[in-house]
């Protein structure tokens, strides 16, 4: 079966048209992937081990006077979680409580949730 000039370059641009469509979907299901569903105030550090944390459904504080006043103003205990960036059993509550929505909801109706990076802040996790 012999094929036309203009069938094969109709055939070609159907398969390009398929492929470009194709690429869109995936680009576009990348792209709102990349959006984070929710950030909380360890966006705005520097700690890696704090903006791991960044996107969790727990709104996290890092620790500073204004997770101290909210608390006190919302009448509300606080929450402290205490890790660094390669902490094992740091990475399993993330995924196991920290990612999980009923957990945040818990969280951030009761609590304010305070994360502290012990690698910066040994001063905080100190036993003396």
């Amino acid at each position: 079966m012999k094929l036309s000039m203009s069938a094969m370059a109709g055939a070609l641009l159907f398969v390009i048209a398929s492929i470009i469509a194709v690429l869109a979907m995936v680009l576009n299901n990348e792209s709102e992937a990349l959006v984070p569903q929710y950030t909380n105030k360890l966006a705005e550090e520097k700690s890696p081990y704090l903006l791991q944390h960044a996107h969790n459904p727990v709104y996290w504080y890092p620790w500073c006077k204004e997770a101290f006043a909210t608390a006190a103003t919302d009448n509300k205990a606080i929450f402290l979680s205490i890790g660094y960036s390669t902490c094992h059993w740091c990475q399993v509550m993330e995924h196991e409580s920290f990612e999980v929505k009923q957990v945040a909801k818990l969280l951030n109706d009761s609590f304010i949730a305070i994360k502290v990076d012990r690698e910066e802040r040994l001063d905080i996790d100190m036993f003396k």
